[in-house]
This record gives C-alpha cells, structure tokens and sequence, in this order.
C-alpha cells in the first residue's frame, strides 16, 4: 500500500513522541494542582490515563513521574473522605498517599529525609483532617494504624487522642488546620524534583514564544526550563535500559512497551451513610491509573 513506509515509520516514532508528550503534560499537572486549578487537573489526569495506554520510551523517570502524580492525585483528593484509591482498602486518600510514598521510597531520585518529612505530615493531616470533619471513629483508627507511641510520636499521638476522646474540634490544633497549607508545603519539598524533569516539547514551546515575541533567540535559563531532552528521547537515540520498579512493571529490556503492562491503582468511590462516623460503604466505580472526581 502507498505509503506505508512513512506510516511504519510514524509507528516507530510513536514511542518517542508519546515520551515528551507525557513529559509535558506531567508538567501541566504540577501546576495545575500548585495553583489550583481542579477542572485542568482533572482533564491532564484523564488524558495521561488515555496516553500510557500507548507505548513510551523506556527511560527511569517515568516510575517517578507516575507515582508523584498518583501522589498529587491522592493529596488532591483529600478532602473526600468518601475516595477510595484502593477499592480493596477503607483508606482516605490522604492515608492512600501516605502508601504511594512508601513506594516512592524506592526511588534514588526521592530523598528518604523528604519522604519521611511528607509521610509524618500526611500521618497528621489525615487524623486531623477526620476529627475536623467529626468523623472521629476513624480518626482514632487511622491515629492507631499510622502515630506510633514512639518516643518522637508519644505526645502528639497522646493530645490526638485525647481530642478524639473530647470530640474537641475547637481545639486549636483542629480549628487552625487547613488543608490547602499542607497542599503547598508538600509542592514546595517536591519543587526541585518537578524542576528537575526535563519536557523536551515545553522548552521548545518556551523558545518559539519568545522568538515569536521577540525577547530572545538565545537558550532558555535553568530556571525556567532544563535544557537536556527527557530520557535520551531522541528519534534516533537509545532508550534507557535502567530497571524500573517492579510496581510499574515496565519491562526495562525493550525499546517500547505499551503501558497497559503498567499497574498503578485503581479508583473507586464510596456512598456515605447518615451518620458521618460511620464507614461508608463501598462500591466499585472504574479503573484508572489516576480517580475520576466526577461527581
């Protein structure tokens, strides 16, 4: 058929292009969620769902990327009691992100003091955020499962509990809490690793916006924009060969894969009951790598 060599060399394309895409987007999604904007949230994460059924370039980072934004994900959910990122577990999605950095602490690239930080904070948060909303049972539950009566945890985990047994929430820990500032610490610990992904196509965006308005033709700064392409994602180049964790199931050894070999999570939602202290039921919604906040 005419034309079908340019078309298998479109297909052999395919991995790369997919690569910076997915780069780019991962980049949109950050800052979607540092500055607020839910429905482009949203919608990035609905269409990185749709891409990784595509293959990609094999390259290391993309286990990072996948888990922070499944992270990202979790933490913007949090404060729906009523999310399931595990239809398997009754977990709020603050203590669904507390696991998604377990999983980050395989990664070279997290800091293990950084993950650490995060997770003690998130512990907080999540039986924090339950006192605030009056669900207090399960906010002595999650206190029990994560606050352990360790000697650097005993008194914060001894004045929680003491407020759940108070059903306190005028309590200035519980008054003053918000949610939206955990948000932005968390963006801010994380910002030299977002800085750090390279987007191929966002520094050529960048370059032509300023050629176009004619500010400069020269490289762009680090500061907006690192200059490396991602992952060796020339069309010609070699693809990493650097194994990637095992709960990404990437097979590290090809050249592409396609990403419905990846497993992630699942989504799901969960009716509640009349009474907010009592565990809602549960009821399977969809499958996608990051939940579907369509109400």
């Amino acid at each position: 058929m005419e034309g079908s060599a340019d078309s298998g060399g479109l297909v052999a394309l395919e991995p790369v292009v997919n690569q910076w895409v997915l780069d780019y987007f991962f980049h949109l999604y950050v800052d979607a969620f540092k500055n607020c904007r839910n429905e482009d949230f949203e919608q990035i994460r609905d269409m990185v769902s749709i891409l990784i059924q595509r293959r990609l370039k094999v390259v290391t980072q993309n286990s990072r990327i996948l888990l922070f934004m499944r992270f990202l994900s979790c933490i913007k959910e949090g404060e729906d009691l009523d999310c399931r990122f595990d239809e398997d577990k009754n977990e709020t999605p603050l203590e669904s992100a507390i696991a998604v950095l377990d999983l980050m602490k395989q990664e070279e690239t997290f800091p293990a003091d950084l993950i650490h930080t995060n997770q003690q904070m998130l512990k907080e948060a999540a039986v924090v955020y339950c006192i605030q909303k009056k669900q207090f049972s399960r906010a002595g539950n999650i206190l029990k499962k994560h606050i352990s009566n360790s000697r650097n945890t005993r008194k914060l985990r001894a004045e929680l509990m003491h407020i759940i047994q108070e059903r306190n929430v005028k309590h200035p820990m519980i008054a003053n809490f918000s949610l939206c500032t955990v948000k932005e610490k968390i963006y801010d610990m994380f910002e030299k690793f977002v800085r750090n992904i390279p987007s191929f196509l966002l520094t050529l965006a960048q370059k032509d916006h300023a050629d176009l308005k004619g500010e400069s033709k020269g490289p762009l700064t680090p500061e907006k924009q690192p200059k490396q392409t991602p992952g060796n994602a020339s069309p010609t180049g070699e693809p990493s060969t650097s194994a990637t964790p095992d709960h990404l199931s990437l097979a590290s050894q090809s050249k592409d894969v396609s990403s419905s070999e990846m497993d992630v999570g699942t989504g799901s939602r969960v009716s509640s009951k009349a009474s907010a202290e009592e565990e809602p039921d549960t009821w399977s919604d969809e499958d996608s790598l990051f939940l579907d906040n369509s109400k």
